[in-house]
């Protein structure tokens, strides 16, 4: 509608025409974090590599001890930050992702390994360091007091400061994502560039592992629909072999299982798409709880009609 003396403009357009769509205009952005990984193998019995603090540690900087213990962790071998290569591994890493426009990472913050690089040019150094210098060099910087607080954690090693060998390293990064998105998504495009970076890794690094505490509801999401599936897989299983065993009837059998899954996919398409109840715990556990309320009523009613006498209504 056009604006004028006795008109306005429909709520959420603004405009001389009310043709400008406000939330198109004013899209909320949230700034969320993303660590890629090096020297800690992904486990598949470790939940998405979710950390706790714990200032107990034997490493002296990094991502911060797990909660299920570093014995449950297997670490990689092959990541030597000294190592030359290794640096100009990360640092071009670090300029890949930034490259990639779908990742939305936000020129506000930078990487410790851009960050090292920096300082170098500042004091006509050579990047990538010598192995023998590096220890020396990131231990000066970590004595700055912001360079610590943004970055160590992001250096792991086996002695105090970063003395010792190193174990794993991290980078972070910020990224400025809508309000809208979905942390799924964001997931699968950070896994995508995770797996395309680990096919052309350098061999000294290893290999990296995604983290951010943003995807922790993406991770229990995937995994609850995984383990979903297949209890409801194992449910359908068993009660098709209970019923073949009391009914030692095959197409009996399978009718009622056919039905029951039948009853349970529209429930399911009800409550998930009609009702628009997120898929969660509570519905995962009343998956299998649905097949054993509807095998009872199912199997009853084949029972009666297949022994029925009387071939018609």
């Amino acid at each position: 509608m056009s604006k004028g003396t006795f008109c306005h403009c429909n709520e959420g357009y603004v405009g001389s025409d009310c043709s400008t769509d406000i939330s198109k205009v004013f899209q909320l952005k949230e700034l969320l974090t993303a660590k890629l990984v090096w020297g800690i193998e992904k486990r598949s019995n470790v939940f998405a590599g979710l950390w706790n603090k714990n200032s107990d540690s034997a490493y002296s900087f990094g991502i911060d001890k797990p909660a299920i213990g570093f014995d449950d962790i297997a670490f990689q071998t092959s990541c030597d930050l000294s190592d030359p290569e290794v640096q100009l591994w990360m640092l071009e890493t670090a300029k890949a992702a930034r490259k990639t426009a779908n990742l939305h990472i936000s020129p506000r913050t930078k990487t410790w390994i851009e960050v090292v690089e920096e300082e170098t040019k500042k004091i006509n150094i050579t990047f990538p360091l010598e192995q023998s210098d590096f220890a020396g060099f990131v231990s000066l910087m970590m004595e700055n007091s912001n360079f610590r607080r943004l970055y160590g954690g992001d250096i792991g090693t086996t002695g105090p400061g970063v003395g010792g060998d190193f174990v794993f390293t991290s980078l972070t990064f910020l990224q400025e994502v809508g309000g809208r998105e979905s942390r799924e998504a964001l997931l699968e495009r950070w896994e995508s560039f995770v797996n395309e970076l680990n096919s052309n890794a350098l061999l000294k690094a290893g290999q990296a592992v995604i983290y951010s505490n943003a995807f922790n509801e993406a991770y229990r999401k995937n995994a609850i629909l995984s383990t979903t599936l297949s209890s409801w897989a194992l449910a359908n299983g068993l009660c098709l072999l209970i019923i073949l065993l009391f009914t030692q009837n095959i197409l009996l059998s399978i009718l009622v299982m056919f039905t029951v899954i039948l009853m349970v996919i529209c429930l399911m398409g009800f409550v998930l798409v009609v009702l628009s109840i997120e898929f969660g715990p509570i519905e995962a556990i009343g998956v299998t709880i649905f097949v054993g309320l509807s095998t009872n009523y199912a199997l009853h009613v084949s029972h009666a009609y297949h022994n029925a006498l009387t071939m018609n209504r």
